[in-house]
Protein backbone atom coordinates (compact mmCIF):
# COMPACT_ATOMS: atom_id res chain seq x y z
CA UNK A 1 0.00 0.00 0.00
CA UNK A 2 1.04 3.28 -0.70
CA UNK A 3 -0.01 5.83 1.27
CA UNK A 4 -0.24 9.77 -0.03
CA UNK A 5 -0.28 12.70 2.79
CA UNK A 6 -1.28 15.99 2.14
CA UNK A 7 1.18 17.67 4.29
CA UNK A 8 0.01 19.80 7.37
CA UNK A 9 1.70 21.84 10.11
CA UNK A 10 0.25 19.72 12.78
CA UNK A 11 2.60 16.88 11.98
CA UNK A 12 0.59 14.06 13.61
CA UNK A 13 -1.77 14.59 10.30
CA UNK A 14 1.26 13.53 8.03
CA UNK A 15 2.24 10.47 9.41
CA UNK A 16 -0.75 9.32 11.50
CA UNK A 17 -1.65 6.98 8.66
CA UNK A 18 1.83 5.31 8.79
CA UNK A 19 1.61 4.58 12.63
CA UNK A 20 -1.51 3.45 12.70
CA UNK A 21 -1.81 1.34 9.63
CA UNK A 22 0.79 -0.85 7.26
CA UNK A 23 2.08 0.84 4.83
CA UNK A 24 5.24 -0.08 2.21
CA UNK A 25 5.45 3.40 1.01
CA UNK A 26 4.70 7.12 2.63
CA UNK A 27 4.66 10.04 0.47
CA UNK A 28 4.61 13.36 1.19
CA UNK A 29 2.83 15.91 -0.71
CA UNK A 30 3.04 19.96 0.02
CA UNK A 31 5.11 22.84 -0.44
CA UNK A 32 6.87 23.39 2.90
CA UNK A 33 10.12 21.41 0.80
CA UNK A 34 12.22 22.61 4.12
CA UNK A 35 10.30 20.88 6.69
CA UNK A 36 8.85 18.08 4.83
CA UNK A 37 13.23 17.29 4.27
CA UNK A 38 13.63 17.52 8.52
CA UNK A 39 10.45 15.56 8.81
CA UNK A 40 11.37 12.63 6.76
CA UNK A 41 14.31 11.23 9.42
CA UNK A 42 11.83 11.71 12.46
CA UNK A 43 9.25 9.40 10.61
CA UNK A 44 11.47 6.69 9.62
CA UNK A 45 12.52 6.87 12.97
CA UNK A 46 8.87 6.60 14.73
CA UNK A 47 7.68 4.32 12.11
CA UNK A 48 10.42 1.96 12.33
CA UNK A 49 10.78 1.67 16.23
CA UNK A 50 6.90 -0.02 15.78
CA UNK A 51 8.11 -2.56 13.99
CA UNK A 52 7.76 -1.64 10.32
CA UNK A 53 9.60 -0.61 7.18
CA UNK A 54 7.95 1.93 5.21
CA UNK A 55 9.79 3.88 2.77
CA UNK A 56 9.16 7.84 3.27
CA UNK A 57 9.75 10.44 0.26
CA UNK A 58 8.15 14.00 -0.10
CA UNK A 59 6.81 15.29 -3.52
CA UNK A 60 7.48 19.40 -3.51
CA UNK A 61 4.10 21.10 -4.84
CA UNK A 62 3.03 24.64 -5.55
CA UNK A 63 -0.02 25.03 -2.92
CA UNK A 64 -1.88 27.42 -4.74
CA UNK A 65 -2.27 26.35 -8.00
CA UNK A 66 -4.58 23.44 -8.61
CA UNK A 67 -3.09 22.21 -11.95
CA UNK A 68 -0.07 21.54 -10.28
CA UNK A 69 -1.43 20.06 -7.53
CA UNK A 70 -3.39 17.15 -9.74
CA UNK A 71 0.03 16.86 -12.04
CA UNK A 72 2.15 16.49 -9.28
CA UNK A 73 -0.73 13.81 -8.00
CA UNK A 74 -0.90 11.85 -10.57
CA UNK A 75 2.35 11.31 -11.02
CA UNK A 76 2.75 9.82 -7.66
CA UNK A 77 -1.18 7.28 -8.53
CA UNK A 78 0.61 6.83 -11.96
CA UNK A 79 4.20 5.15 -10.62
CA UNK A 80 3.07 3.36 -7.64
CA UNK A 81 0.17 0.87 -7.04
CA UNK A 82 -2.56 0.59 -4.39
CA UNK A 83 -2.66 4.21 -3.89
CA UNK A 84 -4.89 5.70 -0.75
CA UNK A 85 -4.85 9.91 -0.25
CA UNK A 86 -5.12 10.59 3.50
CA UNK A 87 -7.54 13.88 3.32
CA UNK A 88 -6.87 14.23 7.34
CA UNK A 89 -4.59 17.18 6.84
CA UNK A 90 -3.78 19.61 3.84
CA UNK A 91 -5.07 22.95 2.24
CA UNK A 92 -8.28 23.71 0.93
CA UNK A 93 -6.88 22.93 -3.02
CA UNK A 94 -5.12 20.21 -1.83
CA UNK A 95 -8.74 18.26 -0.92
CA UNK A 96 -9.90 20.01 -4.17
CA UNK A 97 -7.08 18.03 -5.96
CA UNK A 98 -7.99 14.55 -4.18
CA UNK A 99 -11.83 14.89 -5.31
CA UNK A 100 -10.52 15.36 -9.40
CA UNK A 101 -8.21 12.45 -9.18
CA UNK A 102 -10.95 9.96 -7.35
CA UNK A 103 -13.33 11.22 -10.16
CA UNK A 104 -10.23 10.90 -12.92
CA UNK A 105 -8.70 7.40 -11.90
CA UNK A 106 -12.36 5.83 -10.31
CA UNK A 107 -11.45 2.83 -7.78
CA UNK A 108 -7.78 2.90 -8.41
CA UNK A 109 -7.75 5.74 -5.73
CA UNK A 110 -8.83 5.48 -2.32
CA UNK A 111 -9.48 8.41 0.29
CA UNK A 112 -9.80 8.45 3.38
CA UNK A 113 -9.94 10.53 7.08
CA UNK A 114 -8.11 9.70 10.21
CA UNK A 115 -10.30 11.43 12.73
CA UNK A 116 -7.78 11.34 15.79
CA UNK A 117 -10.48 13.02 18.37
CA UNK A 118 -12.40 10.04 17.97
CA UNK A 119 -10.66 7.18 17.33
CA UNK A 120 -11.91 6.26 13.30
CA UNK A 121 -11.55 5.98 9.77
CA UNK A 122 -14.18 7.94 7.26
CA UNK A 123 -14.23 6.59 3.97
CA UNK A 124 -13.99 9.51 1.75
CA UNK A 125 -14.61 7.91 -1.82
CA UNK A 126 -17.97 6.32 -1.12
CA UNK A 127 -16.70 2.90 -1.81
CA UNK A 128 -17.77 1.53 1.88
CA UNK A 129 -14.00 0.45 2.32
CA UNK A 130 -11.92 1.95 4.91
CA UNK A 131 -8.11 0.97 5.73
CA UNK A 132 -7.54 -1.28 9.02
CA UNK A 133 -5.50 0.11 11.55
CA UNK A 134 -3.45 -1.29 14.53
CA UNK A 135 -4.07 1.11 17.48
CA UNK A 136 -4.07 4.97 17.86
CA UNK A 137 -2.08 5.07 20.60
CA UNK A 138 0.45 7.17 20.19
CA UNK A 139 3.08 7.73 23.39
CA UNK A 140 4.57 10.66 25.04
CA UNK A 141 7.88 10.33 23.49
CA UNK A 142 6.34 9.91 20.09
CA UNK A 143 4.52 12.87 19.98
CA UNK A 144 7.58 15.06 21.41
CA UNK A 145 9.52 13.14 18.69
CA UNK A 146 7.11 14.00 16.01
CA UNK A 147 7.52 17.74 16.68
CA UNK A 148 11.29 17.58 16.56
CA UNK A 149 11.66 17.82 20.32
CA UNK A 150 13.30 15.01 23.05
CA UNK A 151 12.58 14.40 26.59
CA UNK A 152 15.26 14.73 28.42
CA UNK A 153 16.12 12.62 31.92
CA UNK A 154 14.02 14.36 34.68
CA UNK A 155 14.70 11.85 37.48
CA UNK A 156 12.20 9.24 39.03
CA UNK A 157 10.28 7.57 36.28
CA UNK A 158 6.82 6.57 38.11
CA UNK A 159 4.82 3.92 36.64
CA UNK A 160 1.10 3.85 38.05
CA UNK A 161 0.35 0.36 39.15
CA UNK A 162 -1.80 -0.67 41.53
CA UNK A 163 0.49 -0.87 44.65
CA UNK A 164 1.81 2.85 43.34
CA UNK A 165 -1.71 4.16 42.98
CA UNK A 166 -2.90 2.80 46.43
CA UNK A 167 -0.04 4.84 48.04
CA UNK A 168 -1.02 7.84 46.03
CA UNK A 169 -4.14 8.08 46.98
CA UNK A 170 -3.00 7.50 50.90
CA UNK A 171 -0.88 10.37 50.46
CA UNK A 172 -3.18 12.60 48.83
CA UNK A 173 -5.76 11.70 51.55
CA UNK A 174 -3.16 13.16 54.21
CA UNK A 175 -2.19 15.93 52.32
CA UNK A 176 -5.13 17.34 51.15
CA UNK A 177 -6.05 17.90 54.93
CA UNK A 178 -3.49 20.79 54.93
CA UNK A 179 -1.66 21.45 51.50
CA UNK A 180 0.11 24.65 52.84
CA UNK A 181 1.45 22.30 55.51
CA UNK A 182 2.17 18.97 53.74
CA UNK A 183 4.43 21.33 51.48
CA UNK A 184 6.11 22.68 54.41
CA UNK A 185 6.91 19.38 55.74
CA UNK A 186 7.77 18.29 51.98
CA UNK A 187 10.44 21.34 52.00
CA UNK A 188 11.69 19.77 55.16
CA UNK A 189 12.41 16.65 54.32
CA UNK A 190 14.09 17.33 51.20
CA UNK A 191 16.49 19.99 53.73
CA UNK A 192 17.14 16.50 55.77
CA UNK A 193 17.81 14.22 53.32
CA UNK A 194 20.17 16.48 51.40
CA UNK A 195 22.44 17.36 54.69
CA UNK A 196 22.39 14.19 56.50
CA UNK A 197 21.67 11.51 53.42
CA UNK A 198 20.70 7.67 54.15
CA UNK A 199 21.89 4.83 55.55
CA UNK A 200 20.86 2.81 52.62
CA UNK A 201 18.70 5.28 50.19
CA UNK A 202 15.60 5.20 52.14
CA UNK A 203 16.71 4.90 56.12
CA UNK A 204 16.70 8.16 57.41
CA UNK A 205 18.49 9.47 61.17
CA UNK A 206 18.80 12.69 62.53
CA UNK A 207 18.80 14.83 66.06
CA UNK A 208 15.25 17.39 65.86
CA UNK A 209 17.97 19.37 67.68
CA UNK A 210 20.72 19.15 65.01
CA UNK A 211 17.69 19.33 61.78
CA UNK A 212 16.98 22.46 63.38
CA UNK A 213 20.07 24.40 63.54
CA UNK A 214 20.93 22.71 60.18
CA UNK A 215 17.59 24.23 58.25
CA UNK A 216 17.75 27.62 60.17
CA UNK A 217 21.68 27.78 58.88
CA UNK A 218 20.02 27.69 55.45
CA UNK A 219 17.15 30.12 55.99
CA UNK A 220 14.63 27.06 56.83
CA UNK A 221 12.90 25.95 59.47
CA UNK A 222 12.18 22.39 61.38
CA UNK A 223 8.59 21.83 62.34
CA UNK A 224 7.37 18.37 61.49
CA UNK A 225 4.90 17.61 64.28
CA UNK A 226 5.22 14.01 65.69
CA UNK A 227 1.81 13.14 64.45
CA UNK A 228 2.36 13.81 61.15
CA UNK A 229 4.96 11.02 60.66
CA UNK A 230 2.30 9.11 62.44
CA UNK A 231 0.07 9.55 60.04
CA UNK A 232 2.52 8.36 57.41
CA UNK A 233 3.43 5.45 59.01
CA UNK A 234 -0.20 4.63 60.00
CA UNK A 235 -0.66 4.50 55.78
CA UNK A 236 2.76 2.76 55.30
CA UNK A 237 4.18 5.41 53.62
CA UNK A 238 7.44 4.88 56.02
CA UNK A 239 8.00 2.28 58.72
CA UNK A 240 10.50 1.50 61.45
CA UNK A 241 9.39 4.74 62.89
CA UNK A 242 11.43 6.04 66.07
CA UNK A 243 9.48 9.45 67.01
CA UNK A 244 10.76 11.59 69.83
CA UNK A 245 13.84 14.14 70.17
CA UNK A 246 15.87 11.71 67.80
CA UNK A 247 14.15 10.47 64.84
CA UNK A 248 14.11 7.28 62.41
CA UNK A 249 12.29 5.98 59.39
CA UNK A 250 12.63 4.03 56.42
CA UNK A 251 10.61 5.25 53.51
CA UNK A 252 8.54 2.50 51.81
CA UNK A 253 10.47 3.16 48.61
CA UNK A 254 12.07 5.41 45.91
CA UNK A 255 8.70 6.36 44.55
CA UNK A 256 7.52 7.16 47.98
CA UNK A 257 10.64 9.30 48.95
CA UNK A 258 10.00 11.48 45.93
CA UNK A 259 6.59 11.90 46.49
CA UNK A 260 7.09 12.92 49.79
CA UNK A 261 10.61 15.14 49.84
CA UNK A 262 9.64 17.35 46.48
CA UNK A 263 7.54 20.19 47.53
CA UNK A 264 4.73 20.61 44.79
CA UNK A 265 5.32 16.68 43.56
CA UNK A 266 2.06 15.91 45.41
CA UNK A 267 -0.49 17.32 43.33
CA UNK A 268 1.51 16.54 40.10
CA UNK A 269 1.48 12.75 40.96
CA UNK A 270 -2.52 12.96 42.49
CA UNK A 271 -3.27 13.83 38.88
CA UNK A 272 -1.35 11.71 36.87
CA UNK A 273 -2.71 8.57 39.19
CA UNK A 274 -5.78 9.95 38.64
CA UNK A 275 -5.18 9.54 34.88
CA UNK A 276 -4.12 6.60 34.63
CA UNK A 277 -7.14 5.14 36.57
CA UNK A 278 -9.76 6.69 34.40
CA UNK A 279 -11.65 3.96 32.39
CA UNK A 280 -13.55 3.79 28.86
CA UNK A 281 -17.01 2.43 27.88
CA UNK A 282 -15.20 -0.41 27.39
CA UNK A 283 -13.01 -0.51 30.51
CA UNK A 284 -9.63 0.12 29.17
CA UNK A 285 -7.45 2.94 30.50
CA UNK A 286 -8.92 6.25 28.75
CA UNK A 287 -5.09 7.74 28.71
CA UNK A 288 -2.95 5.31 27.17
CA UNK A 289 0.55 7.33 28.53
CA UNK A 290 0.91 9.39 31.49
CA UNK A 291 4.18 10.76 32.14
CA UNK A 292 5.20 13.37 35.34
CA UNK A 293 7.67 16.22 35.46
CA UNK A 294 8.50 15.53 31.40
CA UNK A 295 11.56 17.88 30.69
CA UNK A 296 11.05 18.84 26.95
CA UNK A 297 14.34 19.91 25.07
CA UNK A 298 13.34 21.47 21.46
CA UNK A 299 16.44 23.57 20.61
CA UNK A 300 17.83 23.60 17.13
CA UNK A 301 21.25 22.40 16.65
CA UNK A 302 22.25 26.42 15.36
CA UNK A 303 21.26 27.51 19.03
CA UNK A 304 24.15 27.87 21.69
CA UNK A 305 22.22 26.59 24.72
CA UNK A 306 19.34 24.10 24.80
CA UNK A 307 15.36 25.51 25.07
CA UNK A 308 14.18 23.58 28.22
CA UNK A 309 10.02 23.42 29.23
CA UNK A 310 9.02 21.24 31.94
CA UNK A 311 5.48 19.95 32.15
CA UNK A 312 4.07 19.21 35.02
CA UNK A 313 1.91 16.11 33.86
CA UNK A 314 1.49 15.06 30.27
CA UNK A 315 -0.87 12.33 28.64
CA UNK A 316 -2.38 11.08 25.48
CA UNK A 317 -5.66 10.27 24.74
CA UNK A 318 -4.38 7.93 21.43
CA UNK A 319 -2.65 10.44 19.52
CA UNK A 320 -4.31 13.77 21.68
CA UNK A 321 -1.79 15.69 24.00
CA UNK A 322 -3.03 16.73 27.00
CA UNK A 323 -0.18 19.11 28.38
CA UNK A 324 -1.17 19.63 32.69
CA UNK A 325 0.62 22.23 34.68
CA UNK A 326 -0.42 21.77 38.49
CA UNK A 327 0.19 24.63 41.21
CA UNK A 328 -0.30 24.70 44.52
CA UNK A 329 0.48 28.36 45.34
CA UNK A 330 0.19 31.76 44.18
CA UNK A 331 0.84 31.99 39.91
CA UNK A 332 0.41 34.79 37.44
CA UNK A 333 -1.02 34.74 34.42
CA UNK A 334 2.80 34.16 32.37
CA UNK A 335 2.26 30.28 33.68
CA UNK A 336 -0.96 30.29 31.43
CA UNK A 337 1.43 31.74 28.08
CA UNK A 338 4.21 28.86 28.67
CA UNK A 339 1.40 26.30 29.17
CA UNK A 340 -0.44 27.58 25.68
CA UNK A 341 2.87 27.71 23.77
CA UNK A 342 4.45 24.32 24.74
CA UNK A 343 1.30 22.86 23.68
CA UNK A 344 0.83 24.40 20.57
CA UNK A 345 4.57 23.81 19.90
CA UNK A 346 4.59 20.09 20.44
CA UNK A 347 0.37 19.36 19.29
CA UNK A 348 -0.82 22.46 17.62
CA UNK A 349 -5.09 22.19 17.07
CA UNK A 350 -4.86 19.04 19.05
CA UNK A 351 -3.46 20.03 22.17
CA UNK A 352 -5.38 20.33 24.80
CA UNK A 353 -4.15 22.61 27.97
CA UNK A 354 -5.26 22.22 31.15
CA UNK A 355 -4.19 24.24 34.51
CA UNK A 356 -4.96 22.69 38.11
CA UNK A 357 -4.86 24.77 40.94
CA UNK A 358 -5.15 24.74 44.76
CA UNK A 359 -6.50 27.46 47.14
CA UNK A 360 -7.70 29.87 44.18
CA UNK A 361 -8.68 32.42 47.39
CA UNK A 362 -4.89 32.95 47.62
CA UNK A 363 -4.66 34.55 43.89
CA UNK A 364 -7.53 36.94 45.65
CA UNK A 365 -7.44 40.23 43.03
CA UNK A 366 -6.01 38.34 40.42
CA UNK A 367 -8.00 35.10 40.22
CA UNK A 368 -10.83 36.30 37.88
CA UNK A 369 -8.61 37.85 35.94
CA UNK A 370 -6.46 34.60 35.17
CA UNK A 371 -10.21 32.71 34.95
CA UNK A 372 -10.84 34.95 32.08
CA UNK A 373 -7.55 34.43 30.34
CA UNK A 374 -7.29 30.87 30.56
CA UNK A 375 -10.80 30.86 29.03
CA UNK A 376 -9.96 33.20 26.32
CA UNK A 377 -6.84 30.66 25.59
CA UNK A 378 -9.38 27.60 25.53
CA UNK A 379 -6.81 26.32 28.83
CA UNK A 380 -8.97 23.86 31.18
CA UNK A 381 -9.43 25.02 34.45
CA UNK A 382 -9.63 22.65 37.12
CA UNK A 383 -9.53 24.49 40.82
CA UNK A 384 -9.37 23.50 44.27
CA UNK A 385 -8.77 19.08 43.82
CA UNK A 386 -8.43 19.17 47.38
CA UNK A 387 -11.92 20.21 48.14
CA UNK A 388 -13.25 17.26 46.07
CA UNK A 389 -14.08 13.75 46.37
CA UNK A 390 -11.64 11.21 45.06
CA UNK A 391 -14.92 10.82 41.81
CA UNK A 392 -14.93 14.44 41.59
CA UNK A 393 -11.38 14.84 40.95
CA UNK A 394 -11.81 12.12 38.12
CA UNK A 395 -14.59 13.08 36.55
CA UNK A 396 -13.12 16.61 36.06
CA UNK A 397 -10.08 14.83 34.47
CA UNK A 398 -11.92 12.75 32.87
CA UNK A 399 -13.77 16.00 31.35
CA UNK A 400 -10.69 17.17 30.15
CA UNK A 401 -10.38 15.09 26.63
CA UNK A 402 -13.88 15.75 26.24
CA UNK A 403 -14.40 19.34 26.11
Amino acid sequence: MTLIELYDKARIENIAGALLARADKLILVGDQRKEMERSKPIYEELILRRGRRTEVSFVSVNKNNLGNIVDKLSEVIGENDDCIIDLTGGDDLFLVAAGVLIERYGSRVKCHRFNLKNSTVTDCDADGNTVGVDSFDISVEENIRLYGGKIVDSGYAFVFDDELNRDVSAIWSIAKRDLRYWNYCSLTLKGIIEHYGSEDGLRIRYSVADATAALRSKGGNYGIRADFLDSLEAAGLIHSLQNGENVSFTFKNDAVMDILSVPGKMLEVAVASALSKIKDADGNPMYNDVRVGVIIDWSTESEDAPTLNEIDVLAMKDAIPIFISCKSGIFDANELYKLKTVATRFGEKYAKGVIVFTSPEALRGNLEYIRGRADDMGIRRIEDPDGMSDSEFERALKSVYLN
